[in-house]
């Protein structure tokens, strides 16, 4: 069975980031130093709750992403996601209604008013930086693991190979990089 931790999803987005953009080193300098000068456990309890928020939002987009593939093999001539905005695709409004990362929000939201807006913002920064970051590359991934998987879960599934090279070219310009 597949076990991964919140802790160990944002690390992996962190390296991601981190050998992808070059604007991250910026905001984690940023992160490091504000978690520096905050240690504690209301710090803790702040990084836990944005830890819990994201891989509620990963897997859910990683979902979302396999549901897309499979939407594609069974109505090809649909309007696809990737004419859509991510806003759309990602379906944001019923990710955050969504009991985890609803509750993970609350939990943001009320440690948050612990912290000066100096103290916060860099954290607060740094957090979704790699929430908007692990969205897209889940659903990207996602997508790949039904050309992967789907062939053993849906009689007669073929991969799009087209539209599996046109979303690696999207994702490869959203990300400034080969994906």
């Amino acid at each position: 069975m597949l076990s991964i931790s919140p802790q160990e999803v944002v690390k992996q987005l962190e390296q991601f980031s981190e050998n992808t953009f070059d604007d991250f080193k910026e905001i984690k300098n940023s992160f490091e130093t504000a978690e520096k000068e905050m240690e504690g456990t209301r710090l803790l309890s702040l990084k836990s709750a944005f830890e819990q928020r994201i891989f509620a939002a990963v897997l859910f987009s990683a979902f979302l992403g396999f549901q897309a593939n499979l939407k594609h093999f069974n109505d090809p001539v649909a309007r696809t996601f990737l004419e859509v905005s991510p806003e759309i695709y990602l379906r944001k409004k019923v990710m955050s209604g969504m009991p985890y990362y609803a509750a993970a929000h609350a939990e943001i939201c009320s440690l948050g008013r612990n912290f000066s807006s100096k103290e916060f913002t860099p954290i607060l920064e740094y957090y979704i930086y790699l929430e908007t970051v692990g969205q897209q590359y889940a659903h990207y991934k996602g997508f790949l693991w039904g050309n992967e998987y789907l062939p053993y879960l849906e009689p007669g599934y073929a991969e799009d190979h087209i539209l599996t090279h046109n979303y690696r070219q999207k994702r490869s310009e959203w990300f400034g990089a080969l994906v």
